[in-house]
């Protein structure tokens, strides 16, 4: 619960990166006097990399570093580069933290608190901690993935990512011997893990409805903003931890939250 409260303390959603983008290109139209020439269904290689240009001006005056990076190396398929530019922009517009990488630990170890995770590098390597976390996407897929043969790294890591990508079609952004290499590249296995979001988003969803069907619960956004649905998951989880339900109102939004996680 801590973690939560931590990551929820210092993580912003972003939403607003495309109008940021038409901000940009007014200004850089009303500077330039150049309209720039935006490809909606590039059929060529030289269209392609037209758009790839204006999507990297655009990023870099955003601030997102885009040092030793070209529109070439994107269309050449340099997968490290691609990969550490996925990691920023999810830092950039998703994940606009103190501490990104602080904020997916906290979230790994809510999520499967079991495998210990403490670093997006060495707990990795021997394929328990990705198998831990397809487990939890689909319950019994690996469930003594906490016994797995550290001896066997890629073998595990060979079998969760095809999991993965087979029943959660999360494609496999790196190569199993990779993620057993102890000199991973962070920005890799990070990015690799923030695909396993949406999924585990939508357990949680399954697991809120069983909990307390009753509530016709739709959403992890909307529907608890007045806390009246906190107060039912806590009186299911805690029997006779809500003192009345029947008192419970969406007008004391506030209160309603502050007790629920306290």
């Amino acid at each position: 619960q801590g973690c939560l409260r931590r990551s929820y303390r210092t993580a912003t959603v972003c939403t607003t990166p495309t109008m940021k983008y038409k901000q940009w290109y007014q200004r850089r139209v009303r500077v330039t006097g150049i309209q720039l020439k935006y490809h909606k269904t590039p059929k060529s290689n030289a269209q392609k990399l037209e758009n790839l240009a204006i999507a990297l001006e655009f990023m870099s005056a955003e601030g997102i570093n885009l040092t030793q990076m070209s529109n070439e190396d994107i269309m050449a398929g340099n997968v490290k580069l691609i990969l550490g530019l996925v990691w920023m922009l999810i830092q950039k517009y998703h994940i606009q933290a103190e501490d990104a990488k602080r904020s997916m630990i906290d979230w790994i170890q809510v999520v499967v608190p079991e495998a210990n995770i403490k670093n997006f590098t060495s707990d990795w390597n021997n394929g328990r901690a990705l198998s831990s976390l397809v487990d939890i996407c689909i319950p019994g897929a690996i469930s003594d993935w906490n016994i797995l043969d550290e001896n066997n790294a890629v073998e595990n890591i060979t079998t969760a990512m095809q999991i993965a990508e087979e029943d959660l079609s999360i494609p496999a952004l790196l190569a199993p011997d990779d993620m057993a290499n102890p000199e991973v590249d962070e920005l890799s296995i990070m990015t690799y893990v923030s695909c396993f979001n949406p999924q585990l988003l939508q357990n949680l969803l399954y697991w809120l409805r069983a909990k307390i069907p009753h509530r016709s619960i739709e959403n992890l956004t909307l529907d608890w903003n007045n806390g009246v649905n906190l107060a039912h998951l806590v009186e299911a989880l805690a029997p006779g931890a809500w003192d009345s339900l029947d008192t419970v109102s969406p007008d004391t939004a506030e209160e309603n939250i502050r007790k629920g996680l306290s």
